[in-house]
């Protein structure tokens, strides 16, 4: 019989890596969304197809690499790969969608149009 992998025995601790990890994903996404506002507004040299361009691959980028910590997080504490990384997946896609259409919200609605993506309304 094979030699299994120690896993973290208290579900406590999985709970709180997991937690970690998905604060850690989430608060990279929006650090980068925010410090990219600036480059991509509609005033700056970058055409709209390049800056739909870029918005796209960024995002592809962050939920095919919550995907995968997720499903690596999930093997390593528990051998639930799958189910972690839709946990993942599922988590950075909500925070996506709330991000944008809660700072189209704010920037629409006389807010600050700065604060996640440049929008024209």
């Amino acid at each position: 019989m094979g030699e299994r992998r120690r896993r973290l025995s208290s579900k406590w601790s999985q709970a709180a890596v997991t937690v970690a990890l998905l604060l850690v994903v989430a608060g990279a996404y929006l650090l980068t969304m925010y410090l990219t506002v600036d480059r991509l507004t509609t005033d700056s040299d970058t055409s709209l197809d390049e800056r739909d361009s870029i918005y796209l691959w960024m995002h592809l980028g962050f939920i095919t690499g919550a995907t995968v910590v997720g499903f690596a997080a999930g093997k390593l504490l528990n051998g639930l790969g799958f189910a972690f990384a839709t946990l993942f997946f599922a988590s950075m896609f909500g925070l996506m969608v709330l991000g944008h259409v809660g700072s189209h919200a704010l920037a629409c609605d006389g807010g600050r149009n700065d604060v996640f993506r440049h929008w024209t309304c």
